[in-house]
């Protein structure tokens, strides 16, 4: 419905234009809603009559809306007419606005996911640098302990050794 939609109110090709008697060039579906607005009764009865409908065919077959086509072919009415196509541009804007709705939903859903997923990434991050600093600071202490105890074990040892021969003496 919503590409459907789109089509249906986008500009026609160029060379698919309707123009009316009074000179007006409509190039989509609210441009013919503004023009019924503006059109004296001699231009509307020109392109409507008991036995043809212009912005019928035009609606039908350029436009490519069958629905609202079908719709304005049952009435000879210009003020009914363009209440027809009032609704019907009403009712197109509205499944484009709930369309932009939903996809604006969908948008700040991947934010928010994207954004739960950066924080995730950066709690990995400092939970691997804690254990870096951690793993270096027991690398240090190891590295600490190994060249100090060594030293104070042959420190220790040959206090004993000078110690017993001293003793002894």
């Amino acid at each position: 419905m919503v590409v459907d939609a789109k089509q249906k109110l986008s500009d026609v090709p160029s060379h698919q234009t309707f123009k009316t008697l009074a000179g007006k060039e409509l190039k989509n579906l609210e441009q013919l809603l503004h023009n019924f607005k503006e059109m004296d009764t001699k231009t509307f009865s020109h392109h409507v009559t008991e036995h043809k409908n212009d912005f019928s065919l035009w609606v039908r077959n350029v436009v490519k809306d069958v629905n609202l086509a079908d719709q304005i072919d049952e009435t000879k009415d210009q003020l009914e007419m363009e209440r027809i196509v009032r609704n019907r541009v009403i009712q197109l804007k509205e499944a484009l606005d709930k369309y932009e709705d939903s996809f604006k939903n969908d948008e700040e859903k991947i934010e928010e996911e994207e954004q739960e997923v950066a924080e995730k990434k950066t709690v990995k991050f400092v939970h691997q640098q804690k254990e870096e600093d951690e793993a270096e600071e027991v690398d240090s202490l190891k590295y600490f302990l190994n060249k100090h105890l060594v030293g104070v074990a042959v420190g220790g040892v040959i206090g004993l050794v000078l110690g017993f021969i001293l003793g002894r003496l």
